[in-house]
């Protein structure tokens, strides 16, 4: 068993939100007795040691584990909390129970007035529970909002009861009469209450807060009632009964809903007055039903009425109401029309909160005892009187002033008015005080005075009547007379009751509505069935909510938004700040490809509880943005009697691309109007009346504004055919346009239908002759001898005397300032008069011309509109396929009349509701995820632009982190403005090479399992066809899929080199290609650099460079590949006709908007059948170095670690292959993944701690780019070996062999190692000092190990001359893979006889005497820098030692100080426990009692 235990505890280790709601969901299935009092945390505790069967505790008394919130009232008063059932029993002698069987458990006034009259008088918070449950019990039709398969409730014929919210243990779930909640022995009782978007358990014990004297301070007293009098008629006070029991259910509701509302327990400080919290931002309505509770002040009385009337049943006669019997009319005998029963089937409940009367007379507000402030159920609104009055006698017009005017002046003619008295029947708990004097007051006010003397005669007859008919009918009488009398109280005059409405509240039920929701932290439900609609939506973590509302009449949403008090948590033991921020919800209405620089918000919602909003919108399709702001989780419900959606972008984006249900319903009477226009007999009368239906089929339902629209709603029949016409001619061949346009002109009474657009009309030429300032006039003689002239042109061939280019200035309208265009060409040969003349003569052409245009038009329109023509069946089928025939076709003819007048949408409601206008694709995949994976490349794809299009993209993931993408035009290399969260619309233009779109997710904390994430790219277009992936061919694009993204993750340890290197990545090209580069070092503050390099032709060149400190993101790099080579043919004929045509450059081309004029069809006697072969392209090669600038210091235990890579046997034992050139096999980037090149086995693996670089290149799969990493220094370095080993056999062993007596001598016995400053010191004289000089104390850093700074300085003396430099065999590239030895070259040179020097005396001295020289200068310089060290290094170590001991304040605290620290310390400890040992006696005294 012990065993078992420990697996059980072993299995309750699992992380806990401290945020979550402390109550968890209510469920059918979860009401066992083990599971009772438990949290959610407790509860998936104990279902876990439910399975490893250990036994639940036996029953005790339950101790609440959440602290009980009592309201301001309570707590004043507060002495101690005693059990139910032992103070029933003391105080009363009564027994406790939840609830009673008498007459269904319903609540009655004087029951609940008499017996909680302290409560009622001290609480507001009391009372307005009361009220509420009074008010729920008295709602017909009463049903359990929010349903499912674990939790099914159904309500009893008696309708709502306070005990159906009230589990015990061993209560049967279902609810209905099997309902019956006994009492429990531990205390433990369950509440369901409704609160953040689910049904929860709130538990709640039965302890009672009494004061001093132990009466109650909540509602928990035995119920009082007053007993009739032993004779009627008798007037003696009645006397009061007490109940033997005790009702359980008032206490357990008000405790509940206080642990929900959460009131500040320590608030009472700061206030005198012991009325209780406002709770503005609690909703009592809301808890105990599920439903929205909208809240309304509304001072205008018009307004409030037409708001009541729209809610609630309107009073009416019936027909044959013409009888006595006939008085009250109920909700039941109410005959409604059928816009009346759509309004009252209507699941809402309409209530009023009216202001505190207690200082208003008695009779001020006749049905309403002036009291506290009270919560009225409105059941029924009338503006007639309840008899229906006589019909008007039919009286001459010249009696009514005067036999009309005096009857009712003297009220005779009461019988037949209908005075418009408005009324409302309301009900409430503390609507009437059971006072005797006011027990007899009603409204009477409506009820006529023909009405009063019939029920005044119908009295006097019974009482006249026979004693044992009296006596028999006494009690019937009596029944129904209290009956009457109680029904006519309920109506209270309307004037009077608005002046102290305070606040209107509607509840609505979202099972009769359009409803829908979503929360920060949403349950998850696991059900069988499918749910209709969508329910808890979780909301995204760093985007808004999208909502998409249509409908065709005017849209009215309801919105309501409830936030986890923090003080609830507080109660539940989980520490919060003292500072309450509140939950903000802002509504924002947008469109699709508009952009707003400032956000419009519709609605806002603050709130630290509950709140609602009202929204209402025009007919229509409309797009919402839904920001909420909360530390807490919240919940957010959305209600409409519109078409509702909600969720994230992509699913709103999908939607909008949809047509709207009732959309059709104005399509189907466009085609039906049509079709009934081209049907109907032609003659005159007839045609007037189809037309004006055709007409009005398309008529706007919304406001035309001119200003909006662009044209006066006169033009909409034109605009409509210009829509028409632009459809038809895009759908149709030239033969069926032609056909059909020459019908619809003629049906259509337009000559110009189907016809190109006319020009607009220029400027009138003899208005450009008035404005020209040329005075000049034509001498006599002149005249003649032109006169003669043109005689004698006559005859011979007419030439202009004028040519055609100067005519066309003449006749251009001048510019400011106004010159004379004549005088300006004006010569001898042409003077200003003949050039006068000259373009008189063009004016008179030009306006003859007109004149037969004119005529021509006019005979052209008298044709089309006197032909006879009919529709035929190929132009009546033509017409009905493409424009009028199919929802589809009229969509097409809609949107077509939307897109050619913009305007015009916002004056039709079925402009957003169409499909066809936008353009939607989505594309999805799956990326692998490995455990240390910090970022995840979702996809890289090229888009390509036909046209200029508006765009909007939507990244989605089953990640649950940060995912964006970029864009970047191909062409430029720019990325295009960053969306992220502010929702910018892209606006794209065609290019050549196209826009890359990349996206990758960011892991805040890396996953320890290897996984699959999918992800979701969606792709909203303005219009379609215009964006996609695709082939980018010139005629006709084929759309591909988006391919995924690839990643190579390289993990290289740092080996400290002369060129501080840290790895590299080699990419390999062969076509236009982008990639994403990352580098993350595991020291934050790294400074790195990343260079891009690329060998062309042997020769290395410099691209680009990109820096960053700790981590390095790269996410655009542009690759071009090689240039394309020449083309080889293979002529299978002579024929090079079209050649030309082929031989395209193809590294320009565009997209297909920018490609030429189609060529024509080749014949076959002029095609040609040579065959052009591409030689395949050799990829190019690019690199990617990543560098430390400023190089990286190192730790003593990083040290270690790179000596002993260093030193590691792989590295002595690693061969490689010599690597191909890429001429010997060419290849694409298809064919390196089929053969991939020799990798090198890592030489070691990067441990925690160590000093490495996060090396990771994205690209797109199956791509022209193929990455791997860059071993180009280690496979040059294998060879240099073998190719040493080759020359001289045994020199790689020998050298092997000295590099362990080396480290043997040297490296192993170490010295006490120095701090890790030394280090830092060291590198930080290299880099001001220089790495290049010569120290003295080289053999001590050779044993202490390698730096950067005197690795470097070995390095360059080991190089002295060339000579040497051949002997090392070794290329420049390689040199920082070594460990310079400065022995090693005088070790290995060999001796050459020739080159022998005979050393002479005088050339000893004169190396001695360079050899001191050389010591003094590092003996000086080691001075200089042992000063600099001492002054500026270790200077700087103590000051700042000195800081540090100056920060520890208690070393400074004077010893009394201390000590009264150490006394108050202690007294807190001593108040604490004696605190504990008073509670704990309380408890043993209450068990003892």
């Amino acid at each position: 068993m012990s065993k078992k235990v420990d697996q059980a505890k072993s299995a309750l280790v699992f992380e806990i939100d401290p945020t979550e709601c402390p109550f968890r969901e209510f469920r059918d299935n979860e009401l066992q007795s083990e599971f009772w009092g438990l949290g959610p945390a407790a509860f998936r505790a104990a279902m876990l040691l439910n399975k490893t069967a250990v036994k639940p505790p036996a029953d005790h008394i339950w101790v609440d584990e959440q602290t009980q919130p009592l309201p301001r009232s309570v707590r004043r008063y507060l002495h101690s909390w005693v059990r139910a059932e032992d103070l029933a029993m003391n105080r009363w002698g009564a027994e406790t129970v939840v609830f009673e069987d008498n007459d269904g458990g319903k609540m009655s006034i004087a029951d609940i007035q008499l017996s909680h009259p302290q409560v009622l008088l001290r609480s507001s918070f009391c009372r307005r529970v009361l009220s509420a449950c009074f008010i729920l019990e008295r709602v017909d039709g009463f049903v359990v909002e929010h349903q499912w398969e674990n939790f099914v409730f159904n309500v009893g014929p008696e309708g709502w009861r306070g005990r159906y919210h009230i589990y015990a243990p061993g209560t049967k779930p279902g609810g209905g009469s099997q309902h019956r909640p006994g009492l429990s022995r531990n205390g433990c009782y369950l509440v369901r209450l409704f609160y953040l978007g689910a049904w929860r358990c709130v538990w709640v014990s039965d302890q009672v807060p009494v004061d001093a004297t132990d009466s109650p301070l909540l509602p928990f007293s035995p119920l009082l009632s007053h007993t009739p009098t032993a004779k009627p008629g008798l007037k003696q006070a009645p006397t009061t009964v007490t109940s033997p029991v005790v009702h359980l259910w008032p206490l357990l509701l008000c405790k509940a809903l206080l642990k929900l509302a959460a009131p500040d327990m320590n608030s009472d400080d700061t206030v005198d007055y012991l009325e209780d919290e406002l709770f503005k931002e609690f909703n009592i309505m809301h808890c105990l039903t599920g439903a929205m509770d909208m809240t309304y002040h509304i001072t205008d009385a018009e307004e409030l009425w037409t708001v009541i009337c729209n809610e609630v049943p309107v009073f009416s006669w019936d027909e044959d109401d013409d009888t006595l019997t006939s008085t009250v009319k109920s909700k039941s005998t109410k005959k409604l029309t059928a816009k009346e029963i759509a309004v009252v089937r209507r699941g809402s409940m309409t209530s009023l909160i009216i202001e505190d009367t207690k200082n208003c007379p008695p009779y001020s507000l006749p049905g309403i005892t002036p009291g506290h402030e009270m919560d009225l159920l409105i059941t029924m609104a009338r503006d007639l009187p309840m008899k229906k009055p006589l019909p008007e006698p039919e009286v001459a017009s010249w009696k009514q002033y005067r036999w009309v005017d005096w009857a009712r002046h003297h009220g005779l003619y009461e019988a037949y008015d209908c005075p418009r008295t408005r009324f409302l029947k309301v009900t409430g708990l503390l609507k009437m005080s059971y006072a005797p004097h006011l027990l007899d007051v009603q409204s009477t006010e409506s009820i006529t005075f023909g009405f009063r003397e019939e029920q005044d005669r119908t009295a006097a007859v019974i009482k006249k009547g026979d004693g044992k008919y009296v006596n028999r009918s006494n009690t019937v009488n009596s029944s129904m007379a209290q009956q009457i009398k109680e029904e006519l109280r309920e109506w209270i005059q309307y004037n009077s009751l608005q002046e102290l409405v305070k606040e209107t509240h509607i509840l609505y039920y979202p099972s009769m509505y359009q409803f829908t929701s979503a929360g920060s932290n949403p349950l998850t439900r696991i059900t069988k069935g499918n749910v209709n609609k969508p329910l808890d939506v979780p909301a995204p973590k760093s985007a808004p909510l999208y909502l998409q509302i249509d409908g065709p009449d005017e849209i009215v949403l309801r919105i309501s938004l409830s936030m986890l008090h923090p003080r609830v948590l507080f109660n539940s033991g989980v520490p919060i700040v003292d500072y309450i921020e509140p939950a903000y919800l802002i509504v924002e209405r947008f469109e699709w490809f508009v952009d707003c620089e400032v956000a419009k918000a519709k609605a806002f919602i603050q709130t630290r509880g509950y709140d609602s909003v009202e929204i209402r919108l025009q007919p229509g399709r409309h797009f919402c943005r839904l920001w909420v702001h909360s530390r807490m989780n919240w919940h957010l419900m959305l209600l409409s009697e519109s078409t509702l959606l909600l969720g994230s972008r992509d699913i709103i984006q999908c939607a909008a691309v949809r047509e709207c249900s009732w959309a059709s319903r104005f399509l189907f009477n466009l085609s039906t109007a049509f079709t009934n226009w081209i049907r109907v007999n032609r003659s005159v009368l007839n045609i007037l009346g189809a037309n004006r239906e055709f007409y009005k089929s398309y008529q706007p339902d919304l406001t035309w504004d001119p200003q909006v629209v662009g044209y006066d709603k006169s033009q909409l029949h034109w605009m409509f055919r210009q829509a028409l016409q632009s459809l038809l001619r895009k759908r149709l061949q030239n033969a069926e346009f032609r056909a059909v346009c020459m019908v619809l002109r003629r049906y259509m009474y337009d000559p110009d239908f189907g016809l190109p657009p006319k020009p607009l009309p220029p400027k009138s030429l003899r208005e450009i002759v008035q404005v020209d300032p040329c005075d000049c006039l034509m001498p006599e003689s002149e005249e003649i001898e032109v006169i003669d002239e043109q005689l004698e042109e006559q005859v011979m061939e007419e030439k202009p005397l004028v040519d055609p280019e100067t005519m066309t200035k003449l006749l251009t309208s001048p510019v400011n300032p106004v010159t004379s265009q004549v005088c300006e060409f004006a010569n001898e040969e042409l003077p200003c008069g003949l050039l006068k003349e000259e373009r008189e003569k063009v004016i008179r052409r030009h306006e003859a011309a007109t004149v037969l245009q004119a005529h021509w038009r006019g005979t052209w329109a008298r044709k089309c509109l006197s032909a006879h023509v009919i529709f035929t069946p190929e132009v009546l089928r033509t017409v009905m396929d493409n424009a009028f025939g199919n929802l589809e076709s009229l969509s097409a003819l809609m949107n077509e009349f939307f897109s050619l007048y913009p305007g015009a949408k916002y004056a039709y409601s079925i402009a957003s509701a169409l499909s066809g206008k936008y353009g939607l694709h989505q594309y999805s995949g799956t990326c692998p995820v490995t455990p240390n994976c910090k970022w995840i490349p979702y996809f890289q794809g090229v888009f390509f632009c036909h046209g200029p299009v508006k765009v909007h993209f939507d990244v989605q993931s089953s990640y649950q982190h940060y995912c964006t993408m970029e864009v970047y035009n191909n062409d430029t290399g720019i990325q295009m403005p960053q969306a992220f969260n502010s929702h910018i619309t892209f606006d794209f233009q065609p290019n050549a090479h196209g826009y890359t779109v990349i996206g990758h997710g960011i892991v805040g904390r890396p996953v320890r399992y290897n996984h699959d994430v999918h992800w979701q790219l969606t792709v909203l277009s303005s219009t379609d066809g215009l964006f996609h992936v695709c082939d980018n061919e010139l005629d006709f694009c084929k759309e591909v899929a988006l391919p995924s993204a690839s990643k190579l993750h390289v993990d290289e340890i740092f080996i400290p080199n002369r060129r501080n290197i840290l790895g590299g990545i080699q990419i390999s090209v062969t076509k236009y290609e982008a990639v994403s580069f990352r580098a993350a070092a595991t020291s934050p503050d790294l400074e790195m650099e990343v260079v891009l390099r690329t060998k062309t032709e042997g020769v290395v060149e410099e691209l680009a460079r990109y820096s960053g400190k700790g981590e390095v993101y790269w996410p655009y790099i542009r690759l071009d590949p090689s240039p394309p080579p020449l083309m080889t043919t293979k002529r299978h004929s002579a024929s090079h006709a079209n050649l030309g045509s082929v031989n395209r450059d193809s590294a320009f081309l565009s997209a297909r908007s920018l490609k030429p004029a189609k060529l024509g069809k080749s014949s076959g006697r002029n095609r040609s059948t040579t065959k052009m072969k591409m030689a395949p392209p050799e990829p190019k090669q690019y690199y990617i170095e990543v560098i430390a600038t400023n190089g990286w210091p190192l730790t003593l235990a990083q040290w270690k670690r790179v000596d002993e890579v260093r030193n590691s046997l792989e590295l002595c034992k690693l061969d490689a292959p010599i690597k191909k050139s890429m001429k010997e096999k060419p290849g694409s980037a298809k064919d390196k993944d089929k053969d991939k090149p020799y990798s090198v086995p890592p030489v070691y693996q990067p441990q925690p701690g160590d000093a490495y670089t996060e090396l990771e290149c994205s690209v797109a799969v199956s791509g022209g780019a193929y990455c791997r990493r860059d071993d180009e220094r280690d496979l040059e370095f294998a060879a240099a070996r073998r190719a040493w080993d080759a020359k001289e056999p045994g020199r790689n062993q020998r050298g092997a062999q000295i590099r362990k007596e080396f480290r043997s001598e040297f490296l192993e016995a170490l010295p006490p190692p120095p701090s890790e400053s030394v280090y830092t010191i060291e590198e930080m004289f290299g880099e001001e000092y220089g790495e290049g000089e010569e120290r003295k104390d080289l053999q001590q850093q050779a044993q202490q190990g390698p730096t950067p700074v005197s690795e470097s300085a070995l390095l360059e003396m080991t190089v002295e001359s060339e000579k040497e430099a051949k002997y090392i065999l070794m290329p420049e590239q390689l040199r920082d893979k070594f460990i310079p030895l400065h022995f090693l070259p005088f070790c290995t040179k060999e001796k050459i006889e020739d080159n022998s020097v005979i050393l002479t005396p005088d050339m000893c001295e004169a190396a001695k005497k360079d050899r001191h020289a050389r010591i003094e200068a590092a003996l000086d310089r080691m001075k200089e820098l042992q000063m600099y060290n001492e002054l500026y290094v270790l200077g700087r170590q103590k000051r700042r030692c000195h800081l540090l001991e100056k920060l520890f304040v208690d070393s400074q605290w004077n010893p009394e100080l201390a000590d009264v620290l150490d006394e108050r310390d202690e007294a807190i400890v001593r108040e604490t426990l004696n605190g504990t040992l008073s509670a704990t006696k309380k408890k043993q005294e209450g068990k003892k009692k």
